[in-house]
């Protein structure tokens, strides 16, 4: 029933119920209650789960503890998606003290631990911590996966400063000496770092150096031309699609939905350039033809969502707005709800 819980509430209803007693409760029905808070990003309940936990002294497995800390880096991310600096500190501080009575427990971390960990340090942007874990997993001869590292690099990144910025470089560098292989979850990550600091030379970097060498998909280059919009870069969007479709990828909606919101903004900016605005109907058809081949494709729902859709909408009319002369507020034209430098 854990597992089908609907609400925090719900959660700890089940864990305290007379009928129950924590006596006949294994460490794996707390886990249950831990990956349940940690889905529905209840951080509150979460915290009320690991309270019963300690009040009954329940001696938690070491994969408990690793499902505890993940709920924690799940619940960073707050219940809407959006997350204050006080829900992420208060998740930062649930995981480590997990982490913690984990060890004064006797549980040794395996590589599945420091995974959980650096991933709670990457989604709260504590580059401390994770400095330490990844020191310690290394030195503890432990042969990190492309999955940690991009944890413990996205965790540098996100911190901000020029220092953890060059630790970044270095480490893709000597995980090249482990035989760990840059993927694209790693150089989305860093993209999206980057992005959220709009910061164009880090974006440089990562296209020049590891964009080659990394097997591509769809979704990197989406975050790469999200970070180059965010830089205020449209111009340098454009080209994204043809590179993409050159090294194999196949397009998504949301590649023709951020390249039609370049091309509004250089439309923009430069509201005569009537070659712009036929670029943005040859897009905007295209989008148009890939929701199409994607209803009739096997009867599944579309690969997107309404809110994509209406997006793309709202785009086409902007942009027949501005090529008429109308002079339309920037904020309006920011259409993809991203952190948009105002």
């Amino acid at each position: 029933k854990l597992v089908e819980a609907r609400t925090g509430s719900e959660v700890l209803t089940l864990l305290t119920m007379d009928q129950v007693g924590s006596q006949s409760l294994g460490y794996a029905e707390y886990g249950k209650a831990f990956q349940r808070c940690g889905e529905m990003r209840d951080l509150t309940a979460l915290l009320q789960v690991w309270e019963v936990v300690r009040e009954r002294d329940v001696k938690l497995s070491g994969a408990a503890y690793s499902i505890l800390i993940t709920a924690a880096a799940r619940a960073a991310r707050g219940m809407q998606g959006i997350a204050d600096e006080e829900v992420k500190l208060r998740a930062f501080e649930t995981g480590k003290s997990a982490w913690l009575w984990m060890r004064y427990e006797g549980h040794e971390p395996s590589l599945g631990h420091y995974g959980a960990a650096l991933g709670l340090c990457a989604k709260v942007g504590n580059a401390d911590w994770a400095q330490e874990l990844w020191t310690e997993m290394i030195q503890h001869d432990f042969q990190p996966t492309s999955i940690q590292l991009s944890q413990y690099l996205e965790a540098l990144a996100s911190h901000g400063g020029n220092s953890e910025w060059e630790l970044v470089k270095s480490e893709l560098i000597a995980a090249e000496t482990r035989m760990i292989k840059h993927d694209a979850i790693t150089l989305c990550a860093l993209l999206n770092s980057a992005a959220m600091h709009k910061s164009l030379d880090r974006v440089d970097w990562l296209q020049q150096h590891l964009l080659p060498r990394v097997e591509v998909n769809a979704i990197v280059y989406c975050s790469l031309s999200k970070a180059l919009l965010l830089c205020q870069q449209p111009e340098r969007a454009l080209p994204l699609m043809s590179d993409m479709q050159a090294r194999g990828a196949t397009p998504l909606f949301r590649s023709f939905l951020q390249e039609a919101q370049a091309l509004v903004l250089i439309l923009r900016k430069s509201p005569d350039q009537l070659h712009v605005y036929d670029k943005f109907k040859v897009t905007a058809e295209a989008a148009s033809a890939f929701i199409d081949q994607s209803r009739n494709s096997s009867g599944a729902a579309p690969p997107m969502s309404r809110a994509e859709i209406r997006k793309l909408e709202s785009l086409e009319s902007l942009a027949r707005r501005i090529s008429t002369g109308e002079q339309v507020p920037l904020s309006q034209v920011h259409v993809i709800d991203w952190p948009w430098a105002t």
